[in-house]
């Protein structure tokens, strides 16, 4: 079920006396992404300890014209960023090398939650550039996960920007990394009686723990399946010690019906549930699997189901085996040409990617 917080959230605008996400125990070795120079020749900080040093960032651009305002890549050409933030007409990326690329912004879309939480925030934006970028810039999968009560206690890396008290080796806005954990989607309080869902971290005295200040609107939240960073929300507000993003799985369905190009990935632990349901129940039957060899082709844009016939499955079953060269396979995870993990098991399909 459900919790609300009783607290007001403010949209993370800027202001000019601004000083943006702050960190627990604050290390620059540790938490900013920079060494100096941003954004016009930015270094990367080279540290091994830095809460980020084993992932790739160069898909976190920023607004050319004002750089506190952070997009974040879900396809080569697709990005994501705050409504009430807005950006420019330009946004720049830097590559593992440091080179910095500039590219144009074509258009932006407005979406509306479509999930089956249809009040969430409403503040994300979707933007196009006019051409695809680079190879040596990343780009994201969702997480996608079956049910909202999943969202919380997810370990969270959250991108944000620096406080000049702080920094002295790069611009005030330089920006950082840090921890927290999910509270879950929750309500939350946006002031005169609009009570909205959003996803929720709360900072407390641990070490590396990040809240959100004013500049820090659209910036990025992470987690890490497989090794690899996962787009959960972007930044939205604060209000006293908790942090509050919009939840981007709440606007998939929105999303693909407008041919907006990107990948989903599920969860781990819900992976190994399912594989080892699957384990479970191999154990007891051999299955025929004919039936599955002759069935149609599914899309590899949307998740497919079919439904099977005869005594090995059990009526309205889904198949448990999918490529996504269109082919049923034993027991496998595969990825697919966006880099989404297709986890399938226990008669029935997880995840597949979403493309138009």
């Amino acid at each position: 079920m459900l919790r609300r917080f009783i607290l007001f959230i403010f949209a993370l605008c800027l202001t000019a006396s601004a000083h943006a996400i702050t960190i627990v125990g604050y290390n620059p070795d540790l938490h900013d992404r920079f060494d100096s120079g941003f954004p016009s020749a930015p270094v990367i900080n080279s540290s091994a300890g830095s809460v980020a040093a084993s992932y790739d960032l160069s898909g976190v651009g920023w607004d050319t014209a004002l750089p506190t305002r952070a997009i974040t890549m879900i396809s080569d050409q697709y990005f994501v960023y705050s409504a009430h933030y807005g950006i420019g007409s330009e946004v720049s990326f830097v590559t593992a090398d440091g080179t910095v690329l500039t590219y144009t912004v074509d258009t932006s879309y407005t979406f509306e939650p479509t999930a089956e939480i249809a009040d969430a925030l409403g503040d994300l934006r979707i933007g196009r550039l006019t051409t695809t970028v680079s190879s040596s810039i990343a780009s994201y999968a969702i997480l996608d996960l079956g049910d909202t009560s999943e969202y919380q206690g997810l370990s969270l890396l959250v991108y944000g920007h620096g406080d000049g008290t702080e920094q002295t080796t790069a611009p005030w806005y330089s920006p950082r990394i840090g921890t927290n954990t999910s509270e879950g989607l929750v309500d939350v309080n946006l002031g005169g009686g609009v009570i909205k869902k959003g996803l929720v971290y709360d900072q407390d005295s641990s070490i590396g723990e990040a809240l959100l200040q004013a500049g820090d609107s659209g910036s990025p939240t992470f987690t890490v399946v497989d090794g690899q960073l996962v787009l959960v929300g972007i930044h939205y507000g604060v209000g006293g010690t908790t942090s509050v993003d919009d939840l981007i799985a709440l606007y998939l369905d929105s999303m693909a019906s407008s041919g907006i190009e990107f990948s989903t990935v599920p969860e781990p632990r819900i992976v190994v549930l399912v594989f080892f349901a699957f384990v479970a129940i191999a154990t007891q039957r051999r299955r025929d699997v004919s039936a599955w060899k002759s069935a149609p082709a599914p899309s590899p844009h949307r998740p497919t189901e079919y439904s099977f016939p005869g005594p090995e499955l059990k009526p309205g079953a889904r198949p448990t085996f999918l490529s996504t060269e269109g082919k049923w396979q034993k027991n496998t995870a595969v990825r697919s040409p966006l880099g989404a993990s297709e986890f399938v098991g226990s008669m029935q399909l997880i995840s597949a990617p979403r493309r138009r």
